[in-house]
Parts: C-alpha cells; structure tokens; sequence
C-alpha cells in the first residue's frame, strides 16, 4: 500500500501546485492588460475588424492560460478600452499603457501580452507599422526589448551633408513598345 499512498501524495501535490499556478493567472488586472493591449493594437491602425476581434476572443477560449477567464468579461474589457480609443485615441492609449504597466517585472505575462499583440495585429494579414508601433509602446511599458521579438525598423538612410549637393536621377534610355510602334523616350 506504501506505492499507492506516495503515489497519491504525488498526485494531490502536482494538482495542487497546478491550481496554484492557475490562480496566480486568474487574477481581474491580467486579464485587463491583456484586452487593453488587444484593443490598443486593434485600434492601431484606425479600426478595429471583426476579424481582430474574432481571434482575440478565439485567444481568450483556447490559451491555457486565459481560457480560465469569463469570455464574456474579457470583451466587456476589450470593448471598454477599444471604446476609450475610439473617443481619443491618446487619453484612451495612456490609459491602456497605465493598464498594462501594472504587469512590469512579471516576464511571463509580459511576454504573454506582447505575443498576443502581435497575433492580433497580423490577424488581417498585414501588421501594419502603427500596429508595430504601438507594440513597441507596450514592450516599452513592460520593459521588453522589442528586437526579442522581431519590432525593429530597418535603420534610416544616414542624412547628407548639408554642404553636399543632391545628385541628379539617373534613368536610363529606353524604348516603350505597344500597340503603337516603338515610342522613343527622352533623357531627363
């Protein structure tokens, strides 16, 4: 009996620790960064699409981690934060950030919030550069290097001494065909 008594020990501490980490998670100031920043990206780009939306309450029923949450309570806060940005976008953004900056130093969820930022943001199939943007913001706001997660910007030309002149284009000669002949083109 000595086998199954340690072996049900085990098992009442593993399911112990495991609804400890679950309630570690379900907490109401997670799930609120975590739709203040669905709806931040969402609105990045102007308009939220019902496909964003779709995919963030998709997200909420199927991560192991959100689906302990009510998916109603998380579009009631997706909605009132993605309401607050449609009102002013500034205010409303400085309200997510202030939302989201309560997650600073816990490197799981922070990491949660970013990542499901950018799955919200490519949902349309073009992760635009303001919805780029406003996940730097949120990295930014929950000390996260962008580069860990591929938002850098590929580095600007680096700007022309003021003394220098600006060089002519350069084109060269060509020929247009069509249906009218061959048309010649002049240098510029």
């Amino acid at each position: 009996m000595g086998f199954f008594n340690d072996l049900k020990t085990s098992l009442t501490k593993i399911i112990s620790d495991a609804e400890q980490d679950i309630r570690r998670y379900k907490n109401k100031d997670v799930l609120d960064a975590l739709m203040a920043s669905c709806a931040l990206i969402a609105a990045a780009d102007g308009y939220v699409s019902p496909e964003e939306k779709r995919k963030m309450v998709g997200f909420v029923q199927s991560s192991p981690i959100t689906k302990i949450y009510d998916t109603d309570e998380a579009i009631k806060l997706f909605n009132a934060h993605a309401d607050r940005l449609q009102f002013d976008f500034a205010l409303g953004k400085v309200e997510i950030l202030r939302v989201v900056g309560k997650q600073r130093g816990n490197e799981e969820i922070a990491r949660m919030i970013i990542r499901t930022a950018i799955i919200i943001g490519s949902t349309d199939g073009d992760f635009s550069p303001a919805e780029k943007h406003a996940t730097i913001d949120l990295c930014r706001e929950l000390n996260q290097d962008p580069a860990a997660y591929d938002l850098i910007f590929p580095a600007s030309p680096a700007p022309r001494a003021i003394s220098e002149p600006p060089k002519p284009a350069q084109i060269a000669p060509s020929k247009v065909t069509g249906s009218f002949g061959s048309l010649p083109t002049r240098k510029l």
